[in-house]
């Protein structure tokens, strides 16, 4: 009987985690989290989980913060969770698949949030019955704080701040499923709709995270939703930008029809600098190892200084056709389909792998690859886009430039601005930009060439390979650049943009 009783507090113990499941990342911040204070929530007393979940928050805030633990299961949250400051949710950790770009992985713990359920007459379902999703008790101050080994379904996640910019430090999502994440969009119903319509906030991603310093964002897995519906005769304009002629049309309810990761998402200029505009240049963001399905959007969005995006997993639908908002697309609209857009200073975007297809409809910018572009966003400085993959092109696009690294990419498109474009002028070059401390080496472009536009100075362009079809093997240098050697089949176009324009 003893031993029997033995073996039984053994295996409870061994059950509940104590260790930095961040700790690989060696990331000093992490073990500022109390993880070894570690609170069981099937110990807690409540009359349902969410319950159960603010009385094991407020028990491990008593304490000074820690872990409230999920064991393998499923647990039904009725309500938007807070999480509060110094408080991680941990599910139990993964067995046998690992890693998030395994479609296997399947973290045990499961929080099942309610569902929408449509209803296609009078005002359809209240939207307060779902879109639950874990917010921050106070957005100002939480720290220490985040999820890990979670499945999280019909739930999205906000790490917000407050409207001045204030936001707590150490915050981390690791090792997460969330799937059937949106937030509707307060534009719809518009007056001339049928007023149960709903569409997602295309804005609003399903993993959106301000902080104000040091934040993990790993091994997380968005997988295509599995609860989209049909809304039969749904209202909108034939032309969304002049409102005209309304008509009627099927239309999807997509969950993924938004972006994926937001990280310190934030529009700057061209003026901004740390010092005029320190929100826009956080440090200490790591966003890696994730596998993120999409339909529109961008897959990932960050802001900062120093960011590392690395080795992420990118995947988008086919043939998407997707209406915006209450109308069809006309002209540029677009729904910003792309892989990862950048912005900030000395960034690096590292071994990345990504499918991207453009979603129909649109002729402006979408379906796009790796993007640093001049809309709401900075000058590039000392930032690395190296060893990715992908079939979409990586560009640069009319913003100046000083600092810049782009090696050992394989880029396949057959994109008419070129798989690799470095593009310091704008649209018609009324104005050129400084282009400087460029290295563009040991690239392989399939389909498509390379451009480099601009004021240049101590540019290089080395050692890179074109493949496939003929005629598409420009390589475009319109920035003086005086090293360009060692390109192999490549077709050498020359020309120095900025003197010609004096």
């Amino acid at each position: 009987m003893r031993l029997a009783l033995l073996l039984l507090w053994a295996v409870s113990l061994a059950a509940v985690p104590t260790d930095n499941p961040c700790a690989s990342y060696e990331l000093a911040w992490t073990s500022e989290i109390h993880w070894d204070n570690v609170l069981d929530i099937t110990t807690v007393d409540g009359q349902n989980w969410d319950a159960k979940i603010a009385t094991g928050q407020e028990a491990l805030t008593e304490q000074g913060g820690g872990v409230l633990f999920f064991p393998a299961g499923e647990y039904v949250v009725r309500e938007t969770i807070l999480l509060k400051s110094g408080i991680v949710l941990r599910g139990a950790d993964p067995v046998e698949v690992t890693k998030a770009s395994d479609v296997a992985f399947a973290p045990g713990t499961i929080l099942q949030f309610p569902a929408y359920a449509p209803s296609f007459e009078g005002e359809g379902t209240a939207n307060d019955t779902a879109f639950k999703g874990i917010h921050l008790e106070d957005v100002g101050t939480a720290s220490n704080c985040g999820l890990v080994h979670l499945q999280l379904n019909h739930a999205h996640i906000e790490y917000g701040e407050t409207e001045d910019h204030q936001a707590g430090k150490n915050r981390l999502v690791v090792g997460c499923v969330v799937q059937n994440a949106a937030v509707p969009n307060d534009m719809v119903p518009a007056p001339f709709q049928n007023q149960w319509q709903r569409f997602t906030k295309r804005d609003h991603a399903a993993l959106q995270a301000y902080c104000g310093e040091n934040m993990l964002l790993a091994n997380n897995r968005l997988p295509q939703a599995d609860a989209n519906f049909i809304m039969k005769d749904f209202k909108m304009y034939m032309d969304s930008r002049s409102k005209t002629n309304v008509l009627e049309h099927d239309t999807i309810f997509d969950y993924d029809f938004r972006p994926g990761i937001a990280a310190n998402q934030f529009a700057l200029s061209a003026e901004a600098t740390p010092q005029n505009m320190p929100w826009g240049f956080r440090r200490g963001l790591v966003i890696r190892d994730n596998f993120i399905y999409g339909s529109g959007g961008p897959a990932i969005l960050f802001t900062g200084d120093g960011t590392i995006c690395s080795f992420n997993v990118i995947r988008f639908k086919k043939k998407v056709a997707r209406e915006t908002t209450v109308g069809i697309h006309r002209g540029d609209i677009t729904n910003h389909v792309r892989a990862i857009e950048m912005r900030g200073h000395r960034w690096t975007v590292e071994g990345n792998h990504y499918i991207v297809y453009p979603n129909v409809g649109p002729i402006g910018p979408d379906g796009d690859g790796i993007m640093h572009i001049a809309e709401s966003n900075t000058a590039v400085v000392d930032s690395k886009i190296i060893n990715n993959t992908g079939n979409a092109y990586i560009g640069i696009w009319r913003v100046p430039i000083n600092g810049l690294e782009i090696r050992g990419n394989k880029v396949a498109t057959d994109s008419r601005h070129g798989a690799i474009s470095v593009l310091g002028a704008t649209r018609r070059h009324e104005t050129i930009f400084s282009v400087k401390n460029v290295v563009i080496a040991e690239n392989e472009t399939i389909n498509s060439g390379v451009m480099v536009v601009g004021d240049g100075e101590n540019i290089t362009i080395r050692g890179n390979t074109y493949k496939g079809a003929k005629g598409k093997n420009m390589l475009w240098n319109f920035s003086g650049a005086e090293t360009v050697v060692d390109n192999v089949g490549f077709k050498l176009h020359s020309r120095n943009l900025a003197r010609s324009k004096k």
